[in-house]
């Protein structure tokens, strides 16, 4: 897909618990289109979750997460020839300066500087309309 739209990108939305990343399929692709050197993002519920659940995903690793059917997990499994690497591998496209985390947050700063540009601007408007023409 990339091929034919070259603004085609992966989404990674997680939820509260960072569940998403102790499923099997889900990591094996998201580390699949690290590979293929998709853009990737994630949507994650806060900072707040993040730090909550940081070492979890810290010591995740691929040979203890789950599938819905268990004979996927070996599927997975058979195809890493250095688990060690694997999960090193996905612990640095989550965590590494590049990284889906390091991403996030510098989106999550660019929103709250908006946010700020805007409070500003507000005040301002609000600020300078109490003289008579602004009514």
């Amino acid at each position: 897909l990339k091929c034919i739209s070259p603004r085609f990108k992966q989404v990674i939305a997680t939820d509260m618990s960072f569940n998403l990343f102790s499923r099997a399929w889900c990591v094996a692709e998201i580390h699949r289109g690290r590979q293929m050197r998709l853009s990737q993002s994630m949507a994650m519920h806060s900072e707040a979750s993040l730090r909550e659940h940081e070492a979890k995903l810290r010591g995740m690793k691929v040979q203890e997460m789950k599938a819905s059917n268990p004979d996927d997990v070996e599927l997975i499994l058979s195809q890493i020839s250095d688990l060690d690497a694997f999960n090193q591998e996905v612990q640095q496209l989550i965590f590494d300066t590049d990284g889906l985390v390091p991403t996030w947050c510098k989106g999550l700063e660019q929103m709250s500087l908006l946010g700020e540009v805007a409070r500003r601007g507000y005040v301002l408007s609000r600020h300078s309309c109490n003289a008579p023409l602004c009514e």
